[in-house]
């Protein structure tokens, strides 16, 4: 059922300009299921561009949105322009008091094609920085440290001033000091943005910019390394006007330096050349299946008065003695306290339902007049029939627009809200009318389950529903599985072991892998909680593109390096696998990555050498995908005939690999956990045990369940598998995670 119809209308509220490119005066009006935008382009050069959200005031954007139609794309050029976003093909939902809509070039190639050079990117805010220093080779005029040429690879070059100006690729360019002040700006200032800049042990997403006190050089010499970083910018009053950046590891503090500095050699950090324009916020309410009440959905309007009002009961009473509190509030009085809200909930839910609704707009069809029934029809609701004698069908026809509805009640599935039962009364000839659901239709027993952290409750069942006949015993869960909620804490830190955890769910130009963005949080808060692993030893990495992917690989082998072979490591991958046609080598696939293309993808084998090049106790790696070429959902090539099986891998050094499949099967999903199937019961073995669980115990629990719920509930076989390096064979046993 489609939201009730609102338009709306957007107005620039922020323009940037850059490179001589321009969006300004971006609209947009709601028409059904679509938004129509429009836009004014002024760019010396032809543009690609891109839709993106935020619900955060931009904090975190959303996309790039896929189902668009217009003038928008790549080889986009200047003019007054129109594209339309149909919105239920990319989202079932859209609902927010204040949502921004952007236009960019967000997204691009890493790669710098005068060298062939890969560059991890990163967005902050709405500035995307390459995370390296700048190592393209300028002749003459760009330097290593002290002429050390693996200074180059590890602080990238030190550029003189006039090649400074030139030195970025195609699509970046060197940023001015307006631009690195709003980025320290954004960071806390300059005071606090150079350690979070620089800081590797408490990485966020700003301390991906891996800032590095790479010196500087003056004249011929070479100063300053791992006490100052130095970056060139150009001033805001002449471009020509050199400018540095500076943080000291002295005091981490930031600071401009203008004046005589044409003489240094300095870093450079690249800034992607943005184009783009950003809307006023906007209060959208659209949802694909279901009706908005109140600018909320019907779970998010029961979760919001059940989680509010509770919040107020548990609290203690200024009047109130411990010893009654403790006995008022306790796990069984508050599951009761949630229930018997729930119950206030929904029946509000109902009220305001029976307000919003325009029951004037419900049509009357065709007449049956074998079964003596009227065809209803309504936005909201769809088509139901309506018992009326067939006497007394022509008067209600007659008189319909003068009907009055009553007595109003409905079913609460989930976001799908569907009419139970209403009287009707014909005023005129003083005739009343009942539709009950119940009546010829099926019955069925809806039990809806609650589960928001830390709440679990259960709509009463006396939410039924009747169709055909038909009985039925249905239950919808609402929010997040149990496994994602009641998640055990370890006291235990585990500060010598280290998580890096993919979950790659949207791609580019492959099938959506459904659940890989929820598998790959979930597992990374029972690697901080149950397994004791610090968060600042932990990367979670959601969407990862190939360059993204091999930078945080390195993070790992670098972390791995620094510990001479006293740390430990998980890596975890939810995503695609593709197998090479050529020679069956097994692939994981980046999200910017193409299956028919191999040197898109990331070859398993080069991960694992890359893993084990450098000193640990052991590496753990869990790979929730398949690797035949089938997908969660389908197949990654639409008319790919045959699966292919995947080589096995031979493994080295202390690798330790578990798989969720074997030869050519697929990696299921589990619809009603929102997990894959595979991962479902990697946490749920980590939750029973509490973490104390090892290697051997864990892989029987999940083979086992693994191999009974693929079958139960997906007809399909799946069987995962644990294979060990010659060295690990005899050990991996007793291996324990935490």
């Amino acid at each position: 059922m489609r939201a009730l119809p609102i338009a709306f209308m957007l107005s620039i509220s922020i323009s940037i300009t850059l490179s001589s490119q321009l969006v300004s005066d971006v609209r947009a009006m709601r028409e059904g299921d679509k938004i129509n935008f429009t836009y004014t382009l002024n760019s010396n050069r032809p543009a690609t561009l891109q839709l993106y959200y935020s619900f955060d005031m931009g904090g975190n954007w959303i996309g790039p949105v896929n189902s668009l139609e217009g003038n928008i794309g790549s080889v986009i050029k200047s003019g007054n322009l129109a594209f339309t976003w149909d919105v239920f093909k990319d989202v079932d939902e859209l609902v927010g008091d204040s949502i921004l809509f952007l236009i960019s070039n967000m997204q691009g190639s890493s790669t710098d094609s005068r060298d062939g050079k890969l560059y991890n990117e990163i967005t902050i805010r709405h500035q995307t920085w390459i995370t390296q220093n700048l190592n393209y080779d300028i002749k003459k005029e760009s330097f290593c440290y002290g002429n050390v040429y693996s200074n180059c690879s590890k602080y990238g070059r030190l550029y003189s001033w006039q090649s400074a100006k030139v030195a970025c690729p195609e699509g970046w360019h060197l940023p001015n000091q307006s631009e690195w002040q709003e980025l320290i700006d954004y960071l806390g200032g300059n005071s606090e943005a150079g350690l979070k800049l620089i800081s590797k042990n408490n990485r966020t997403e700003q301390d991906n910019f891996s800032a590095l006190f790479s010196g500087y050089r003056r004249g011929a010499s070479s100063e300053g390394l791992d006490k100052f970083a130095y970056w060139w910018a150009v001033s805001d009053i002449n471009p020509d006007i050199p400018v540095a950046v500076s943080i000291k590891a002295k005091d981490y503090s930031v600071n401009f330096i203008e004046g005589d500095v044409q003489n240094y050699s300095m870093s450079i950090r690249c800034l992607r050349d943005h184009i783009i324009g950003i809307s006023n916020p906007l209060s959208v309410s659209m949802l694909k299946n279901g009706i908005i009440v109140n600018n909320q959905t019907a779970i998010g309007y029961i979760k919001n008065y059940v989680e509010r009002n509770i919040s107020e009961w548990q609290k203690k009473g200024e009047f109130e003695k411990t010893a009654d509190y403790q006995i008022r509030v306790t796990e069984e009085t508050r599951n009761n306290k949630v229930q018997e809200l729930t119950s206030e909930a929904v029946s509000k839910l109902k009220d305001d339902l029976r307000k919003i609704i325009n029951w004037n707009d419900f049509i009357l069809g065709q007449y049956d007049a074998d079964n003596e029934t009227y065809l209803v029809t309504s936005k909201q609701f769809g088509n139901f029939a309506l018992k009326i004698p067939i006497n007394e069908a022509q008067d209600l026809r007659r008189e319909w627009d003068k009907v009055r509805f009553s007595g109003q009640d409905f079913l609460i599935n989930g976001n799908n809200v569907s009419l139970a039962k209403f009287s009707l009364h014909n005023p005129v000839f003083d005739k009343s009318y009942k539709y009950d659901s119940n009546i010829s239709t099926a019955y069925i027993m809806n039990n809806i389950s609650y589960n928001f952290a830390p709440i679990e409750v259960e709509i009463p069942s006396d939410e039924l529903n009747a169709i055909n006949n038909r009985i039925e015993n249905v239950t919808t869960n609402i929010g997040k599985d149990p496994v994602d909620v009641n998640i055990p804490v370890n006291q235990t830190v585990n500060g010598s072991t280290f998580a890096l955890i993919i979950g790659n769910e949207n791609y580019r130009s492959e099938i959506k892998v459904p659940f890989a963005k929820n598998d790959a949080s979930i597992f990374s808060e029972y690697c901080k909680k149950t397994l004791g692993i610090p968060a600042k030893n932990i990367r979670l990495l959601i969407d990862g593109t190939y360059g993204q992917i091999l930078g945080e690989i390195n993070w790992l082998s670098d972390v791995m390096n620094a510990y001479s072979g006293e740390a430990k490591a998980i890596v975890y991958y939810a995503g695609h696998g593709m197998p090479s046609e050529k020679d069956r080598s097994a692939f994981i696939l980046p999200v910017d990555g193409n299956s028919t293309i191999t040197q898109t993808a990331l070859k398993l084998d080069d991960m694992y050498a890359s893993l084990i090049a450098s000193p640990s106790k052991y590496v753990t790696v869990f790979l929730d995908a398949c690797f035949s070429g089938s997908a969660r959902e389908g197949s990654l090539i639409e008319g790919r005939g045959v699966r292919i099986p995947p080589k096995e891998n031979l493994l080295s050094g202390n690798l330790v690999v578990f798989s969720a499949t074997s030869n050519d099967e697929t990696a299921l999903p589990l619809d009603d956990n929102a997990h894959g199937l595979f991962t479902y019961y990697i946490l749920k073995k980590l939750q029973e045990s509490k973490g104390k669980t090892t290697l051997l115990e864990l892989s029987n629990y999940v083979i086992d369940n693994v191999k009974k719920a693929s079958v139960v509930i997906n007809n399909k076989a799946q069987n995962p598998k644990l294979v060990s390096s010659p060295l690990l064979q005899n050990k991996w046993q007793t291996i324990s995670l935490n």
